[in-house]
């Protein structure tokens, strides 16, 4: 009879523990679901401001904040919506008319990207378009072709950021010889455009602080 009793109260404790866990859990992801909002509104403050001062063009406060929005629903791998909006600074500094001319082409939209880059992607994720170079001119399009070829270098360069960015600047190719005559010891690579990257990033978060982000 002692011995139901001890086992009736052990189970009775870990039953009480078990609801304290759960309580537990759900206030910190309730926590980090507030944060994670504020951090949004703080980090589309942040962008808006920097690209209205220093771009040529001027987004309305709801459009960075569809962008930034965009990205961190399509986003996979990187898990941080800060290096999108670092990577969007870079590239096109908010600027969904963007219209750039390259050594080879010109590059297009939010994401700064090539039409030949965009066909790839979209012939890899089976998308049907068009006219690429218009749909590059799209904020939603661009960000997701963005996203989607950050996730491919992603997993070519196993994770490796400084890579990631190099290949998505100087174009595949040009990155995997530069990378091949590192790994022989010909050279070491700069990895400019990681830095440049970094520098952003530290531009937005320092913006976010100054306006009394909470981050």
């Amino acid at each position: 009879m002692t011995t139901m009793k001890n086992t009736a109260i052990t189970l009775l404790i870990i039953c009480g523990l078990a609801v304290l866990v759960a309580a537990t859990l759900d206030m910190v992801k309730g926590a980090r679901a507030h944060q994670a909002q504020i951090d949004m509104a703080d980090l589309s403050e942040a962008c808006h401001k920097r690209w209205s001062k220093n771009g040529r063009y001027r987004p309305m406060p709801m459009e960075v904040r569809g962008w930034l929005e965009m990205a961190e629903q399509l986003d996979a791998v990187i898990n941080s919506v800060e290096w999108y909006a670092a990577l969007m600074d870079l590239e096109s500094l908010g600027d969904p008319t963007t219209n750039v001319k390259e050594k080879v082409g010109r590059a297009y939209g939010l994401s700064s990207m090539k039409p030949g880059t965009a066909e790839d992607i979209c012939k890899r994720e089976a998308i049907k378009v068009t006219n690429i170079r218009y749909a590059l001119l799209n904020p939603g399009f661009s960000i997701r072709m963005m996203v989607l070829h950050v996730e491919g270098l992603y997993y070519k360069y196993d994770g490796d950021l400084r890579r990631v960015l190099l290949a998505y600047n100087s174009g595949e190719p040009r990155a995997d010889k530069l990378i091949a005559r590192e790994e022989r010891g010909e050279m070491k690579i700069e990895y400019t455009h990681h830095r440049n990257h970094r520098e952003r990033l530290d531009m937005i978060k320092s913006a976010i602080f100054q306006q009394g982000g909470r981050r």
